[in-house]
C-alpha cells in the first residue's frame, strides 16, 4: 500500500532524472529547468510543513515512531 513516505524516493528520482536529461538536451534545458525550479520549491516546503513531517512519522519507520 503507497503511503505518503513513499513519495521522497520518487521526487528524488525523478528530480535526478530531470537533472540528466537537462544535461543530455542542452536545447531543452530552460524548459525542464523551469520545471526543475518548480520542483524543489515543492519539495522545500515539505521539509517546513508540520503535518507532512508528522505524516512521516507515522508510516516510515526510519523516521522514529
Amino acid at each position: 500500500m503507497p503511503v505518503l513516505a513513499d513519495t521522497l524516493p520518487v521526487i528524488e528520482r525523478l528530480m535526478t532524472a530531470w537533472e540528466a536529461l537537462a544535461d543530455s538536451h542542452p536545447h531543452l534545458a530552460r524548459f525542464i529547468n523551469a520545471g526543475l525550479q518548480k520542483l524543489h520549491e515543492g519539495y522545500n516546503k515539505m521539509d517546513q510543513t508540520w503535518a507532512y513531517v508528522m505524516a512521516l512519522g507515522e508510516y516510515c519507520p526510519c523516521f522514529g515512531t
